[in-house]
């Protein structure tokens, strides 16, 4: 026998409760349109370049060949719209196209400044005819000024600048055991090394072996060359146990 269910617990709803929730859903949407509107709207107003437009500029850094004013007046040209909208990386890019830029961070400050920190090349080394090489590695071409004379020269064919400032610094090491000191460091096109002694002759290292060959010659220097170095043209490394040595005219070869 089937079961039937009950129909007298039913209720039904009156026209007039089905009105109220209609427009209580109304009323909803109605809100949710009007706050997104607002929020649009808020959104708008912060994107517009005339909103809390940038009125200061800070830059610092430690500076010897950057003008803190030239690099305010840098930043200054490049702020484009304001607190919210100025492009930040736009800035940095224009402050590195001075060579003596190696970094810059811009931040904003509320609510209306930038600060600008500046960090300065600090060259290590000469590089090449007319460049400059930082403790990263890193060549740079200053457009203007002259090259410290008091830095080592470093030469080597393009992108090898890393791997010579590394011999250098080995270089730099090694002869100093000995109390001696280079004024220039060479990669040549075939790949070989060579050095000039400060107040001294050229020597040739080679292709291989170049920390062991430095190694050996700084050795044997005391007691072979001593203070005898300055009348030496060359010397010559490549050998398997010692090195050779060509004298200045009127004084006779040597084998190390």
């Amino acid at each position: 026998m089937k079961r039937l269910r009950s129909k007298a617990n039913r209720r039904v709803t009156p026209p007039e409760e089905h009105a109220g929730r209609s427009w209580a859903w109304i009323l909803r949407i109605a809100f949710v349109v009007a706050l997104l509107g607002g929020a649009g709207w808020g959104v708008g107003r912060l994107l517009d370049p005339g909103t809390l437009p940038i009125k200061e500029v800070t830059v610092d850094g430690d500076f010897r060949h950057l003008s803190t004013q030239k690099l305010q007046r840098v930043v200054e040209e490049h702020i484009r719209g304001g607190f919210f909208t100025v492009n930040v990386e736009a800035i940095r890019r224009a402050l590195k196209q001075d060579p003596w830029v190696r970094d810059a961070a811009v931040r904003r400050v509320w609510p209306d400044a930038l600060r600008v920190t500046v960090y300065e090349q600090v060259p290590v080394a000469r590089w090449g005819k007319h460049g400059l090489i930082n403790a990263y590695g890193q060549v740079f071409v200053p457009t203007s000024g002259v090259l410290p004379e008091s830095l080592v020269q470093l030469d080597g064919p393009q992108g090898t600048a890393p791997q010579v400032l590394d011999h250098a610094q080995l270089l730099s090491r090694v002869l100093s055991t000995v109390h001696q000191s280079f004024t220039r460091l060479v990669l040549d096109q075939r790949r070989a090394w060579s050095f000039v002694l400060k107040n001294g002759p050229r020597v040739v290292v080679g292709r291989n072996d170049f920390e062991s060959r430095v190694r050996r010659f700084a050795e044997v220097f005391p007691k072979v060359l001593g203070d005898r170095s300055g009348q030496a043209v060359q010397i010559d490394l490549r050998y398997t146990n010692g090195f050779a040595v060509r004298w200045k005219p009127q004084t006779h070869d040597a084998h190390g």
